[in-house]
């Protein structure tokens, strides 16, 4: 297979495959599948309310979005560790979703798993490390929770239960987690790594990050606001979201056709500081234009940017400044859903593509929350709270992270 440079120096490979999404799987506050989720899109979803599955002295004041406790059922997904597999299970619901719904057979050593995280087992670490320091009588146990604090912990078990012996890894880059999960994967499939790849992202609410964010002075205290100028901060969430990716030779197969396509898929750093984006958005802004690149589309083939969108004040400013540098006066619809389901962190970039994948399939683009005045001094293309019923052919999903990371992916409907 030849390669050659592409303009900004990278190699990319010529004549590849094309990467094809067979099937999704979601769970989220509106509950499981896509049918609940657009339901919620569709509604405006539930309000966030006070933490149940994590114990905090902030108490209620900041809401946050939750996986109810009937998506862990029917039928049922059970683990040891309790409590602190909590994102392994999330990871098992949604992964497994999809995994049986795509109908792909191949030989296992064919089939790998890629998941992007940030808090991984957390949950059972934060409750060792209370134990001692209060200096109970051990009840959680030490090996488990080093065990179970590695990130590949989701990976590893949802690779055994699929049966997948082909590459499996875990994927950590902040809030562009669950989104370099799903380029990672695209790579594995065109370089002939694999051919079937199951990839996305999943986190569980912890107290670590309830706090770090509430400490950051990040939290919002009433439902957040994307793009809006009155946004005071995010709310958090909690969920998982994969995507089967397969190289074209699959199809024509037994599943049918495809859903949709990744076709373009890019990443970039800003090196600027630990957690804001640099000013300009340069770095998501390149991010964009060579995904689009790699798709061989055009900006003015893009219908919808389903925008990072967190309601925090840097990020939704620079996310326009960026977004308005790539596309101009073309102005594609633009919103967030993160009023819906909370910023679920590492799971974040997944459950973008997955709404993504679905919204091309149902003909609507989710709307963002409601906007008084928009942010920064960019006339964005804002979807109005409801939605819009119209076709889809071709979204760009925006993911931004700590540490300046930025990730995005170009999708296309599953019609060849």
């Amino acid at each position: 297979m030849q390669r050659e440079p592409s303009e900004r120096g990278r190699d990319v490979t010529v004549g590849a495959t094309r990467v094809a999404i067979v099937s999704t799987g979601i769970v989220t506050t509106a509950g499981r599948g896509a049918d609940r989720t657009f339901a919620a899109l569709r509604t405006g979803g539930d309000a966030p309310r006070a933490p149940r599955s994590i114990q905090s002295e902030l108490g209620g004041l900041y809401p946050v979005f939750e996986v109810p406790d009937a998506a862990f059922g029917a039928p049922p997904v059970r683990l040891p560790g309790g409590r602190g597999r909590r994102g392994t299970r999330l990871a098992l619901i949604a992964g497994l979703d999809a995994f049986l719904a795509s109908g792909v057979r191949f030989a296992s050593e064919r089939i790998g798993v890629v998941t992007g995280a940030t808090v991984g087992g957390m949950m059972h670490t934060e409750d060792w490390v209370e134990e001692r320091v209060r200096g109970d009588a051990a009840r959680v146990a030490a090996r488990p929770a080093i065990r179970h604090l590695p990130l590949w912990d989701a990976p590893r078990e949802l690779a055994r239960r699929i049966g997948a012996t082909g590459p499996v890894t875990a994927v950590t880059t902040a809030c562009t987690s669950g989104t370099h999960a799903i380029a990672v994967a695209a790579d594995l499939i065109v370089t002939g790594a694999a051919d079937v790849v199951v990839a996305g992202g999943v986190d569980a609410l912890a107290r670590v990050t309830y706090h770090g964010f509430a400490s950051l002075g990040l939290l919002e205290r009433v439902r957040c606001r994307p793009f809006d100028t009155g946004r005071a901060g995010l709310n958090l969430g909690e969920g998982a979201a994969f995507v089967v990716l397969a190289s074209e030779r699959a199809f024509p197969c037994d599943a049918g056709p495809p859903v949709a396509w990744l076709d373009g898929w890019a990443s970039t750093s800003d090196a600027h500081h630990a957690t804001a984006p640099r000013p300009d958005g340069s770095g998501l802004a390149d991010a964009m234009r060579e995904a689009i690149r790699r798709a061989s589309a055009l900006p003015a083939s893009v219908d919808w940017v389903h925008a990072h969108g967190t309601a925090t004040q840097n990020n939704d400013d620079v996310e326009a400044e960026a977004i308005a540098a790539v596309f101009g006066d073309l102005r594609p619809a633009v919103s967030s859903t993160k009023h819906v389901f909370g910023h679920t962190l590492g799971a974040a970039g997944a459950v973008s593509a997955v709404v993504a994948v679905e919204a091309m399939r149902r003909g609507f683009v989710p709307g963002n929350g409601p906007v008084v005045r928009a942010a920064g001094a960019r006339d964005l293309a804002i979807v109005p709270p409801g939605g819009l019923e119209r076709t889809v052919r071709r979204v760009v999903v925006n993911s931004m992270g700590f540490g300046g990371t930025n990730c995005a992916l170009v999708l296309s409907g599953g019609a060849p």
